[in-house]
């Protein structure tokens, strides 16, 4: 998400069906946190992750490219949704307590993300950059199906970015002072329209539809409809990340904004987007 909006054509589809994180994982995040002030919550989409760090932090800055994506989050009272680049987030410098970022690193241009990270966070600030592998099925069957689906009817549709996501982050430049993260899951039950439904919110469905001009969905949600006959299977996702500490001791504290920040103070800030706010 330097410059490229992967996600607005399937918002309704990826707001409906994507997991969300456990509230374990939430709570081991902000023990880490010296403060709890104000989070950015990065490359949001509508908010799989933001109603949870409302509930742990004072304030959250929650930003995307996409406004299709921001127009479908959650009314939150602390949470201010605003249409901005990773690298440019317009947030003023040393405020920020933790930088979370979700499902969305491999996107980035990750030297000038870094940098943009250093600039707004405090001393002793956290950055928490963390996703979720290939889904595991319960059923050997719904499994099969679902990794030829992914393997083979997307497979040269996917970004190679997303060979990151498969890898858990190894090996990715990270220049902060490095937490062990635990392991955590992601469990639901689904049924077949479910898991269709997560599988059409993936940036390689639009581009399949986009080059092909047709749509593979309703072929796999016949298969998983004659594996499951009308029921479920349960799935999880095992999640990875890499979350550390950013050291730099800051000279003077500076004050967190309030929010809402007015579309002034945010041009005097260095944004150039009126904030999106969701229309709920």
């Amino acid at each position: 998400m330097g410059s490229n909006d992967y996600f607005s054509e399937v918002a309704a589809e990826y707001v409906k069906y994507r997991p969300t994180y456990p509230e374990s994982f939430f709570d081991w995040l902000m023990d880490l946190c010296a403060e709890r002030g104000l989070v950015w919550d990065c490359a949001c989409g509508s908010g799989q992750a933001t109603v949870s760090l409302s509930k742990r932090f004072e304030r959250v800055i929650a930003t995307d490219l996409s406004e299709a994506q921001l127009l479908n989050g959650p009314n939150l009272e602390n949470v201010e949704w605003r249409v901005a680049n990773a690298c440019e987030s317009g947030i003023p410098d040393g405020v920020v307590d933790l930088v979370a970022v979700g499902q969305a690193l491999h996107w980035f241009e990750l030297p000038k993300f870094w940098r943009e990270c250093q600039r707004v966070l405090k001393g002793r600030g956290i950055v928490a950059a963390f996703g979720y592998g290939i889904a595991e099925f319960s059923n050997s069957e719904v499994q099969q199906a679902f990794l030829e689906f992914y393997r083979g009817t997307l497979g040269e549709f996917w970004n190679p970015r997303r060979k990151m996501v498969e890898e858990g982050y190894v090996g990715l430049d990270f220049p902060f002072e490095e937490v062990r993260m635990p392991n955590f899951e992601i469990c639901n039950h689904w049924d077949a329209e479910q898991i269709c439904g997560y599988c059409s919110s993936w940036s390689a469905m639009e581009s399949y539809r986009q080059k092909t001009g047709e749509d593979p969905i309703p072929e796999l949600l016949e298969r998983l409809d004659g594996i499951l006959k009308g029921g479920g299977v349960d799935v999880k996702w095992k999640m990875f990340g890499r979350v550390g500490m950013f050291r730099v001791e800051q000279k003077g504290r500076a004050e967190t904004p309030d929010l809402p920040i007015s579309l002034d103070e945010l041009k005097n800030r260095g944004g150039s987007r009126e904030p999106s706010k969701p229309s709920l």
